[in-house]
């Protein structure tokens, strides 16, 4: 008993979220140091993908300042503007690495995912979260609606209370670079269909449960599915 104590006191949740953290710095400074050795720099879908990945795990646990050693800036200070999911593109951009083009992209694909069929044993950390939902993805916002999620034409998707957005989330280029890796969503990780959300309103995480796009000449749309949603929000919510 003596024993397991001890460990528990050593490696606690705080030890566990540095090593964590630290894991992802780790696996950021080896990509960034690849990407520096190339006369054009350039990353591949999937490397775009992790990059993305590991650039909004650091912003939702309040590291990506620590990023500054690998790219010359601080992302928070260059890009306060942009909103947690326009980071990992807006942090290219600005060091002119390009994201190379999977071949054959220019005929239309059906994707579909469902989370039932996809990883059983997936598990995310919900302690930030007061409240649960699960929602369909609608075309149109409903001001007679509590709680909706929807997407409108150019990709957006929005979840709103009573017609207000609480959040908002262009999903174009994560869908685009989605179809442009991989033949079968199926081969994606988990975390390609998990986003995580914080703005003066609240703090949110989206898990697709089914999502599903056309990809046509290089634009994404018809977009449909379902989630969970995990979130809390700074003003009370009065739910029928």
């Amino acid at each position: 008993l003596l024993f397991v104590f001890i460990a528990i006191s050593t490696f606690g949740p705080l030890s566990a979220f540095k090593i964590s953290v630290n894991a992802q710095l780790s696996e950021l400074k080896e990509m960034m140091t690849e990407v520096n050795k190339m006369e054009q720099k350039v990353f591949t879908n999937e490397e775009y993908l992790r990059f993305s990945s590991i650039v909004n795990y650091l912003e939702n646990r309040n590291s990506l300042e620590k990023t500054e050693v690998f790219f010359g800036f601080n992302p928070n200070e260059e890009f306060s503007k942009i909103s947690a999911s326009g980071l990992p593109k807006k942090i290219v951009e600005k060091l002119q690495i390009d994201v190379s083009k999977a071949k054959g992209t220019n005929s239309k694909i059906s994707r579909s995912y469902n989370l039932r069929n996809f990883k059983a044993n997936y598990a995310e950390e919900i302690t930030d979260y007061t409240f649960y939902t699960e929602l369909t993805i609608e075309p149109e916002v409903n001001a007679d609606k509590a709680l909706q999620m929807t997407v409108d034409g150019n990709n957006v998707i929005s979840f709103n209370y009573y017609g207000e957005p609480l959040f908002e989330s262009d999903m174009t280029s994560h869908l685009k670079a989605m179809a442009d890796t991989y033949d079968n969503l199926s081969e994606a990780s988990q975390d390609d269909f998990t986003f995580r959300y914080k703005n003066q309103k609240g703090d949110f995480l989206i898990i697709f449960s089914k999502l599903g796009y056309t990809y046509k000449d290089q634009k994404v749309g018809s977009i449909t599915g379902e989630v969970k949603l995990f979130y809390r929000t700074y003003m009370v919510l009065e739910l029928p």
